[in-house]
């Protein structure tokens, strides 16, 4: 499923017509179903939507998070793994280091949260190879919006 390419709610044919109605019948029949709203595969909910999860028939428009179950699974997931490697190439890296420092500078964003999301990228900077200062000093500034550039970098 992805999202919806359109306001029509369209996720993209992934079960095409074989014009024949007995095949299509049991294609229909495969494809996922939310049990809340309905949206399939083929029509998505008005401004798209996603399955939240392979195990769970609910699209993400209409999912309404249980926090006790989310903290069970949180528990569960830190007595299991403890940590999440995440790889990514460089740039994409650090556009997503840029954008959560962006997003760490709205004045509702504040306390014991925003304090371990900076300190969670602050640790990945530290992770990156010390020969790239260049891309250690611009995720350092980035916190800042003095340094802030109406323009990237030149070719």
């Amino acid at each position: 499923m992805t999202n919806a390419d359109s306001d029509s709610g369209s996720r993209g044919g992934s079960l095409p017509s074989t014009g024949d109605p007995a095949p299509d019948a049991a294609r229909a029949a495969l494809e996922r179903t939310c049990r809340v709203c309905g949206c399939t595969d083929r029509k998505a909910c008005p401004g798209g939507c996603e399955w939240v999860s392979p195990a769970v028939d609910v699209c993400s428009s209409c999912w309404k998070p249980d926090p006790n179950a989310l903290a069970a699974e949180l528990r569960q997931f830190m007595r299991d793994q403890g940590d999440v490697i995440v790889q990514l190439p460089i740039a994409e890296l650090l556009t997503l280091i840029g954008a959560i420092q962006l997003a760490c500078r709205h004045p509702l964003f504040s306390g014991p949260a925003r304090q371990r999301v900076e300190q969670g990228i602050r640790q990945m900077v530290r992770q990156l190879p010390e020969y790239l200062v260049h891309f250690r000093a611009i995720a350092a500034q980035g916190w800042n919006p003095r340094h802030d550039s109406e323009h990237g970098p030149t070719p």
